[in-house]
């Protein structure tokens, strides 16, 4: 240890300057699982929203299938 409180917190900040690189990494990876997570979200939505088309395109252009008389 250093000598008094000065060269205490610089063996501190050395610490955290070695650490630096390590929770760059680790702070990227929750970054890219969160990326990940909500393009695959997104992605669903898009899946689902253009499946409804479809399906809102064949009933349309088939109407008279899909009439129902009371």
């Amino acid at each position: 240890m250093g000598a008094g409180l000065f060269g205490e917190w610089t063996e501190i900040f050395d610490i955290f300057v070695k650490l630096a690189p390590a929770a760059s990494i680790v702070g990227g990876l929750f970054a890219a699982r969160a990326t990940f997570r909500n393009n695959r979200q997104i992605s669903a939505e898009a899946i689902a929203k253009n499946h409804y088309r479809e399906a809102l395109e064949q009933m349309t252009n088939n109407a008279e299938i899909y009439i129902i008389e009371a």
